[in-house]
């Protein structure tokens, strides 16, 4: 993401009162950028709504079968994501 873009995104979520951003007291062109307690709101409901959806498509939308494979296909991901790669190549 270029900085115009990250610059026009932050400032539309501060303009909405998602998040607060504020001047670096030790470098001037640094900003720092936290969440707000509507931001935080907002990401929880929204969060919760989408595991609603999720886990109302898997039991109306697949099969016992089509859930147990996508089950399986999550563990293996997680796996995956855990997987620390040599420090030398093979």
């Amino acid at each position: 993401m270029q900085a115009q873009s990250l610059t026009r995104v932050l400032g539309g979520l501060s303009r909405s009162g998602y998040v607060e951003r504020r001047q670096s007291e030790v470098d001037r062109r640094e900003n720092i950028v936290a969440i707000t307690p509507l931001g935080e709101a907002t990401l929880v409901e929204d969060f919760r709504a989408r595991r609603e959806w999720l886990s109302r498509a898997m039991v109306e939308g697949l099969d016992s079968k089509e859930r147990d494979a996508l089950r399986n296909a999550a563990t293996a991901m997680a796996k995956l994501a855990r997987f620390e790669a040599p420090t030398s190549p093979p």
